[in-house]
């Protein structure tokens, strides 16, 4: 026979942006002998599985992506200037939301592509600042793909769009793992 403290279930409360779990005994109070332990977690609704990236896949994407934004402006590609442009503007901005996405394998795709959005345009906004030592930087090849040279406000919707592709993406992926998952 059970004691009301042998039988003890876990219970997540959830409120942004940190979970904690703590045990509970049957009668609904709180085990005095288990201290709450804070992880950062995906919000999801009850039933679903949290989010957890493969960072092996991101890593792989990364470079994918960085080879695809190379061979898009490189001018291999019969593509029109607006599209090289504003289309390698996106592509940069996807590295930005799978690096985030690399670093933070547990955190909510829409979080992921605020980050990303908010790590994009500032660093578009930086382009305004124009010091010695970082204009130095963006001398250099790698400086100028990472940090750009001038602002130009087109740039902050390319950004937006490379983040919105990749997190439909996630999205989409997720969706019909978590099917392909229930049905097996």
């Amino acid at each position: 026979m059970k004691t009301a403290e042998q039988d003890v279930t876990h219970q997540s409360v959830t409120s942004f942006p940190i979970s904690f779990q703590h045990q509970f005994n049957r009668a609904g109070e709180r085990t005095s002998n288990v201290r709450p332990r804070a992880t950062l977690l995906v919000n999801t609704p009850s039933g679903t599985t949290p989010l957890h990236r493969h960072r092996g896949w991101y890593a792989l994407a990364v470079v994918l992506v960085i080879g695809l934004g190379l061979l898009w402006r490189s001018r291999l590609l019969p593509l029109s200037s607006f599209i090289a442009k504003y289309g390698g503007d996106a592509l940069w901005a996807l590295v930005v939301f799978l690096g985030f996405g690399f670093l933070f394998t547990r955190l909510s795709t829409l979080r992921v592509a605020l980050l990303a959005l908010c790590f994009a345009w500032s660093i578009e906004f930086l382009q305004l600042y124009h010091a010695h030592w970082i204009d130095f930087i963006r001398s250099s090849r790698l400086g100028h793909l990472v940090l750009g040279s001038t602002f130009n406000t087109p740039d902050l919707l390319a950004y937006v769009v490379g983040i919105t592709i990749g997190a439909i993406v996630e999205l989409s992926h997720r969706s019909t793992h978590h099917k392909s998952t229930n049905s097996a």
